[in-house]
């Protein structure tokens, strides 16, 4: 944690024992009232430092969330900011990736026991994630030495969102050239090669992704799924049954002929 010092006025303060004693004791809400916009997060990082748990700070709009986000990595490094999904008008393949990397990184952190502060809009907060389980079940890990099914874990990378290509440039892709799997995670700043002998990884490196060349080696690496949202076998066939369902229904209410004998040919 950066600038201690300047933390002990405002611990030493009563009215800021009152807020933990009032924390401690469950006595919510608690109301805090007159502070500036730098203010708050001199109380947030405070109140971090005096409690051993994550806490996650909800505000009014994605603008307010960057603000205190900022203000709050000069006290520590342990502050993350998960944006809000980004709404689109357009064809959803010229979205860039960027917020959903980010976004990503963050669910990563969310899954660890590591203390931290995560900032984000009221709008973030209350949307719709899939269950944890999924990320975790969709995550690898190799290290040196282990065994891995290329076939069955090229088909499991495509399902956790990663595009197939011949060459790697940009997170969330992978290619696989006989026994090289090059693989760029989006919780990782660097690409991964990881080559093999039959089905045991022999080295794990990362490469540089503008000559290809690989860099340095390292003993494991964690790949982490590439999209939000994660579809397996049996959501897909609810789903699919769902939709089924709700046509039949429409269909039923329909006077066109045409429409039913569509529907009954499917």
């Amino acid at each position: 944690m950066r600038f201690n010092g300047l933390m002990e006025p405002l611990k030493e303060s009563k009215e800021f024992k009152n807020i933990l004693v009032g924390m401690e004791n469950q006595k919510y809400p608690i109301g805090i009232f007159g502070l500036s916009d730098s203010s708050r997060s001199y109380l947030i990082e405070c109140i971090y430092s005096e409690k051993e748990v994550p806490i996650v700070v909800v505000t009014s709009s994605d603008v307010e969330a960057k603000n205190i986000y900022e203000d709050l990595s000069l006290y520590s490094t342990d502050v993350f900011y998960f944006p809000t999904k980004e709404v689109v008008f357009y064809n959803v393949d010229a979205i860039s990736g960027d917020l959903r990397w980010e976004r990503l990184k963050v669910i990563r952190q969310m899954m660890t026991k590591k203390k931290k502060i995560i900032v984000c809009s009221i709008e973030a907060f209350i949307g719709a994630y899939i269950p944890v389980n999924l990320y975790k079940e969709n995550t690898y890990k190799f290290s040196v030495g282990d065994t891995v099914d290329l076939s069955k874990f090229s088909q499991q990378l495509v399902q956790s969102g990663y595009e197939r290509v011949e060459m790697v440039e940009g997170k969330g892709q992978f290619s696989l050239r006989g026994g090289i799997l090059d693989i760029y995670s989006p919780i990782e700043n660097i690409p991964h090669r990881i080559e093999f002998f039959g089905d045991e990884v022999d080295s794990i490196r990362n490469f540089n992704l503008q000559s290809q060349r690989s860099i340095d080696k390292v003993k494991k690496v964690e790949i982490f799924p590439a999209k939000e949202i994660i579809l397996d076998a049996t959501s897909i066939a609810k789903g699919s049954e769902a939709i089924q369902k709700e046509l039949k229904i429409i269909l039923e209410g329909s006077r066109n002929k045409e429409d039913k004998e569509i529907f009954n040919s499917i």
